[in-house]
């Protein structure tokens, strides 16, 4: 698991190798940050359900046995994946953020760090809550696909979220990737200066995107502060650890094949 994590970091910073600060640079850092903040999360999402599937026989008849109840369960459970996650996303994100050629101060760095595991997390933490749920595997991982796929639309890399139809612009106050998406993007944007070369600038007088605060306008990423996106993020986090508990504490986790 760590060789393969550690692989997909590599391929994608090596994908978006020195991206520079032309013109450019400005539409491939936003794909880094889509790309970035939604993988991960994704491949986390099936290996979660899978692990709490595989989980759920001994955690059944451990129950009924009366070795313990579900939250002694739920907070071993919790507790005990945090240092493996963070291993993880270490791995994960140190390549991709070197080789892209990122802004190489240690907040920037932190800050990315931070969010990419909140962005995670919060995947890791959908998926438990549904396989809690949900005790057939099939039924839990295409539910949490959808969910994820919902979440993926209403991050704002896709589609300008200002674009999006009014019965549904709501969704996006729920998607944790687009705070994630947001966060990661506000964080190397701020401070950077971009270039163009002579014909551009002859054509329109001046560079069309002369800096990080422009980019941010210009894809609408810059509604709300990154204080902001680590609330929302934090509140996500939050309410998928509660419901989670919550199901497994109503609902019969017997193993349905």
């Amino acid at each position: 698991a760590v060789v393969s994590t550690q692989s997909t970091g590599i391929m994608i910073g090596c994908i978006f190798i020195n991206l520079g600060n032309d013109q450019i640079s400005v539409r491939d850092r936003v794909g880094l940050f889509f790309i970035m903040g939604g993988l991960y999360p994704f491949i986390v999402i099936l290996d979660t359900i899978a692990k709490f599937n595989a989980e759920r026989e001994i955690f059944y008849r451990e129950m009924e046995d009366g070795l313990y109840s579900t939250g002694p369960y739920f907070f071993s459970k919790v507790l005990s994946t945090l240092p493996f996650h963070t291993a993880f996303l270490i791995f994960y994100t140190v390549p991709v953020y070197w080789l892209a050629g990122l802004q190489a101060t240690p907040e920037k760095f932190l800050a990315n760090c931070l969010f990419t595991y909140l962005a995670v997390y919060s995947s890791r933490c959908m998926a438990m809550a549904i396989s809690a749920a949900l005790t057939n595997f099939q039924v839990a991982a295409f539910v949490a696909n959808l969910l994820f796929t919902v979440f993926l639309l209403s991050s704002g890399f896709i589609i300008n979220l200002e674009s999006l139809w009014i019965g549904v612009r709501w969704l996006k106050w729920t998607s944790y990737l687009k705070w994630s998406f947001q966060a990661l993007n506000q964080i190397e944007f701020t401070g950077l200066v971009f270039t163009c070369n002579s014909t551009v600038r002859a054509a329109y007088g001046e560079c069309p995107i002369a800096n990080g605060t422009v980019a941010l306008k210009s894809y609408d990423l810059d509604g709300e502060e990154l204080w902001e996106c680590f609330t929302a993020l934090a509140g996500i986090i939050l309410l998928f650890l509660i419901l989670c508990f919550a199901f497994l504490k109503v609902i019969n986790q017997k193993p349905k094949k």
